[in-house]
């Protein structure tokens, strides 16, 4: 009979705890809906969060080709940075800020 009033008082304690939170909910929907208590609603609209964070339309160049067509395309990508190029230059940057902060570079 005990774990029939144990399993009773947790599932109550759920269920009160739920209880308290749709209240809260409840309680602060109709806060924002009251029109004496707040003259300016708050509005946000949902596409205007998704659009703000959306990519825009100049974000993924090979999407769009450059004005030039093929040719500019071609002369960009000669002009890359050579991987090897972009290593160095970082392992220069991590080894200049060890230096600025005093410790010994770890091998």
């Amino acid at each position: 009979m005990q774990g029939i009033i144990d399993l009773h008082h947790d599932i109550f304690f759920f269920l009160i705890l739920i209880l308290v939170f749709v209240s809260l909910m409840l309680v602060r929907a109709l806060w924002h809906f009251n029109e004496q208590t707040n003259p300016i609603p708050q509005r946000i609209d949902l596409n205007v969060l998704v659009m703000t964070n959306a990519p825009n339309e100049g974000d993924f160049p090979i999407d769009q080709p450059p004005i030039g067509g093929l040719t500019d395309l071609l002369l960009e990508i000669t002009h890359a940075a050579h991987p090897s190029d972009i290593i160095a230059e970082l392992t220069s940057k991590v080894e200049r800020i060890f230096h600025e902060v005093g410790t010994p570079l770890p091998l």
